[in-house]
């Protein structure tokens, strides 16, 4: 049958059984505390019916702005089963197949609809009851109840045990899909069918395009959830952009099995209406699905790559545009400065070229000439943006090493915002640090292969980097390494002289104000550490074994050394510190710097986009940036060394070559410490004490080495040599590299 709520029921709201007939429940809806119930203004004699003032369902207790506060409540319990109904089409459309378990006081069946299965179990009696379900028919299928998209065990040939609480149901899903969690790219084009509206076509509350994108989605550099374990996804908006060929914005919910669901965005196109046989040729994976129908069938593309999308989101910054959404409206801000940037050239004239994705991408960009360039933020996150009011505040202050922000657009809804993308000046460069590193160790490496004997390490300790930036660079480091120590000494300047602005903000700003390091926080700190060490080093053991040799060895020596990690901790956890907390970047790295040739400019600002948006904007120890770039010098040092090995189809004797990438590490960094603590000189927001610096500073490296350790063994462990090197030089004694 059809379900019916009668008004009122939604909130629980109760009857009158005392005014007769059916009046009971005719009484003035409860819509708040206020006088007769938020229902009307009039003298409550004049009411046609009394409100409810019976104790357990008067109306200061039961009414809509209460349980609209409450996501706990009856009310918002109901949108979401209504929500849950609509999403599923079978519960109102699919056929009915009633099983017959043996327990009468349990209701079952199943009902289908364009390939969803949908099972209901319901428990009839006040008691919990348990029965067993002939599944035969679905043998092979995974229950997953809707509501918390939680997999339940794979049906098989035998009755399928379940067991209910009083008087409550179980709404499933029999997937057919792979397990949770082992969502993968598909290889060959799905289809989709559709009647020539792309909109309308999304809009349609199914499962089926979601898990289209979905599949598209998960091979994406942007995409974050590799780490963890899909639940499910679904559209929970579509807005129409007045780009030519048309498009729409989609917003993808993914929700996971162990972290909070992200929202993705994703500009989508269809290719009726314009040829797009030449971008398909150059970016096959632009294609998402075929769009088959009645008439002419069609491509579902990357709006990112179809012309006019990018140009149109410009067009919302220049004009100031406010487009309406059904859960968010767009709205475009034109900052100061913009005009000046295009020069003359109305913002229409320019065309948009997409920037190639980059492995460390989290978003998509376009540039326009060599004027403007355009970031599309793919993750939805309510709230400041990092990237962009760190922007603003380093260019309002003047910093000339990051680019200037001119604009953004933001999804804007229920007072609160997110940024979708973001406008800044171009910079000319020659490509970012990583690259130009890679190719300087590269030479160093050649050239260090003609000297007679490799150098040995240049010791260890606690103040080993901070002693090595205070010594003189040795004359073979100056000849080998050239410029390259020049360009690291200035990103260290350059670093140092952005934390200085960043603590310089205005006491009253809350958001950017300096915050003293109390030992609370220092205290804060050191559980992070602990935790993120204990984490790294109990998955390196359980994934030991299924290492590669090579680093099945180096990582036992990880391990070995582990127990020295106490020591090193309880230094932390005593320190007494003098410093500050600032905003920081947050995961600055090589690939986060431009190289301009004579200078370096450093964009990004989102921070660790692994972590939630509240954390990232959270104040830290400005040398949480500074052994960022260590650890990140560090890569590039080892890379071409173990990129040789991986490449050689014979055993390669590289230990030689692990001694001067070390040399080149050793000194690099000393460089770039060295140039941030002249530009930091006098500051107060690092500790004055060279122990309390050095304690702090080490501390913070094992931390970064161990979130690439784990971000390793997550994904790519052709390179966890680097990062088990790197631990192992932190924690071990001085000599050998381990690389």
């Amino acid at each position: 049958g059809t379900p019916v709520i009668y008004y009122g029921d939604e909130i629980g709201m109760g009857d009158n059984v005392y005014v007769g007939d059916r009046n009971g429940v005719r009484t003035p809806m409860q819509w708040s505390s206020d006088r007769n119930a938020g229902f009307s203004s009039a003298n409550r004699q004049r009411l046609y019916l009394p409100v409810i003032t019976d104790p357990e369902y008067h109306f200061e207790a039961v009414n809509v702005e209460t349980q609209q506060g409450n996501p706990q409540s009856l009310l918002w319990w109901m949108k979401r089963v209504i929500a849950l109904r609509k999403k599923h089409p079978a519960f109102g459309r699919g056929s009915l197949q009633f099983l017959h378990p043996d327990n009468r006081r349990i209701l079952a069946f199943v009902r289908e609809h364009e390939g969803e299965t949908i099972l209901v179990v319901a428990n009839l009696s006040r008691y919990a009851q348990w029965t067993e379900l002939s599944l035969a028919d679905y043998e092979g299928r995974i229950p997953i109840e809707l509501f918390g998209s939680v997999e339940f065990p794979r049906v098989g040939a035998e009755p399928y045990l379940i067991s209910l609480g009083p008087h409550s149901f179980l709404w499933f899903r029999l997937a057919t899909d792979p397990v949770a969690g082992e969502v993968t790219a598909c290889s060959d084009l799905p289809e989709l069918a559709w009647r020539g509206d792309l909109m309308a076509r999304l809009k349609r509350p199914t499962d089926e395009v979601a898990d289209v994108l979905l599949r598209w989605m998960v091979s994406r550099r942007w995409y974050r959830g590799g780490t963890h374990a899909v639940a499910g996804a679904h559209i929970t908006d579509v807005v129409a952009i007045p780009s030519s060929p048309p498009a729409v914005l989609a917003f993808l919910q993914v929700s996971y099995r162990d972290t909070e669901p992200s929202t993705y965005v994703l500009p989508l196109a269809s290719d009726v209406d314009f040829d797009a046989e030449e971008l398909v040729a150059a970016s096959p994976d632009a294609v998402i699905a075929r769009l088959v129908g009645e008439g002419e069938s069609a491509r579902l593309l990357d709006g990112t790559l179809v012309p006019g999308v990018f140009e149109t989101l410009l067009g919302i910054v220049t004009g100031r545009r406010h487009i309406k959404a059904t859960r968010g409206d767009l709205v475009g801000h034109a900052l100061k400065g913009l005009r000046s940037q295009l020069g003359g050239t109305a913002a229409s004239d320019l065309a948009a070229t997409p920037i190639r994705e980059q492995p460390t991408m989290s978003n998509s960009s376009a540039s326009y000439g060599d004027r403007l360039v355009l970031k599309l933020y793919r993750v939805l996150e309510d709230g400041p943006n990092p990237d962009l009011e760190l922007g603003r505040y380093l260019g309002d202050a003047g910093y000339a090493n990051v680019p200037r922000v001119l604009g953004s657009v933001e999804v804007a809804h229920g007072g609160t915002g997110a940024t979708l993308a973001m406008v800044q000046a171009f910079v000319p460069h020659e490509g970012n640090l990583w690259e130009s590193m890679r190719e300087a160790v590269g030479a160093f490496l050649h050239d260090a292969e003609a000297e007679a004997e490799p150098p040995e390490p240049a010791g260890d300790g606690d103040r080993f980097f901070l002693e090595l930036s205070r010594a003189d660079v040795p004359a073979r480091a100056q000849d080998l390494m050239g410029a390259a120590l020049e360009t690291a000494r200035v990103l260290g300047e350059r670093t140092g002289q952005m934390h200085v602005l960043l603590a310089a903000a205005d006491p009253t700003d809350p958001d950017f104000a300096p915050e003293s390091m109390s030992p609370f926080h220092v205290r804060s700190l050191y559980q992070s550490v602990r935790r993120r060490v204990n984490d790294a080093l109990e998955l390196l053991e359980k994934g030991q074994g299924t290492l590669p040799l090579r680093d099945q060895r180096a990582a036992q020596a990880v391990l070995e050394a582990s127990p020295r990690v106490d020591e090193l901790l309880a230094h932390l956890r005593e320190l007494k510190c003098d410093g500050e907390r600032i905003r920081i970047h947050g995961d600055l790295h090589l690939g986060q710097v431009l190289d301009t040739g004579n200078d370096v400019v450093i964009i990004d600002f989102e921070g660790d986009t692994g972590r939630p948006l509240s954390e990232r904007r959270l104040k830290r120890p400005a040398l949480t940036d500074l052994a960022s770039l260590v650890r990140s010098i560090h890569f590039a040092a080892h890379w071409p060394r173990v990129e040789r090995e991986l490449l050689s189809a014979e055993a390669v004797e590289t230990y030689g070559l692990a001694l001067w990438s070390t040399y080149w590490f050793q000194w690099m960094s000393a460089a770039c410490i060295r140039g941030y603590r002249s530009a930091t000189e006098g500051a107060s927001f690092n500790p004055t004490d060279d122990d309390a610096w050095s304690v702090l500073f080490k501390a913070l490296l094992v931390s970064r080495a161990c979130d690439e350790l784990t971000s390793r063994l997550g994904s790519r462990s052709d390179w966890l040599g680097i990062p088990l090197a790197g631990l192992d030089d932190l924690l071990g004694e001085a000599g050998e590299p381990t690389a």
